[in-house]
């Protein structure tokens, strides 16, 4: 119990933003080691533990963070877009693509 309040407190998992899910990168450190979608957020759990106001992140620091955390998203959006409109240009003729398309369009929406 104790190594796992110590990685809290000292080892926060970085976040990461996907189209369902927005918070702890679940995966192991060698999974998300090279993925730039994953975003270190201020963590005041130190701080508290330790007794050392200095640590508690600060407004600027937290406004970083969230801006780092939208352009993760945009990103994430892009490459949706770049994605389905690469698949809609191979497959026009296809006559099973309109309820997908029209599914994913949705999603992009949202």
């Amino acid at each position: 119990m104790a190594e796992r309040i110590d990685a809290l407190v000292d080892h926060r998992k970085p976040f990461v933003v996907m189209e369902e899910y927005y918070g702890p990168d679940r995966r192991n450190a060698n999974a998300r080691a090279d993925d730039p979608g994953t975003v270190e957020v201020p963590n005041a759990l130190p701080a508290r533990v330790k007794k050392r106001p200095a640590l508690s992140p600060n407004s600027r620091m937290i406004e970083s963070s969230m801006g780092k955390l939208r352009r993760v998203k945009v990103r994430n959006v892009a490459r949706r877009i770049w994605t389905i409109s690469g698949i809609l240009y191979k497959a026009l003729e296809d006559p099973s693509l309109p309820e997908w398309i029209d599914r994913e369009l949705a999603q992009i929406l949202k």
